[in-house]
């Protein structure tokens, strides 16, 4: 069973955020990453990943989502 391990937010720079996972990034040997953000001014949606296949993908999208839920029923009833 995987584990869901959140990165620390230690700035308000998502610069600083990004660098600072790097970190975890190189400790940890990650290969692989999924990404999205959206472009505030234009409301344009980024994604992007490296060396994934579909089902990979889709298994991370799963994990995402687990997260989304958790914070939301944390935030929301307890």
């Amino acid at each position: 069973m995987s584990k869901i391990i959140k990165f620390k937010n230690k700035s308000d720079d998502l610069i600083e955020f990004i660098e600072n996972n790097i970190k975890v990034l190189k400790e940890r040997k990650i290969d692989n990453i999924i990404m999205t953000c959206k472009d505030k001014n234009t409301g344009e949606i980024l994604t992007g990943n490296f060396n994934l296949d579909a089902g990979e993908k889709q298994e991370l999208l799963g994990h995402i989502q687990i997260d989304i839920i958790d914070d939301y029923i944390n935030n929301t009833y307890t």
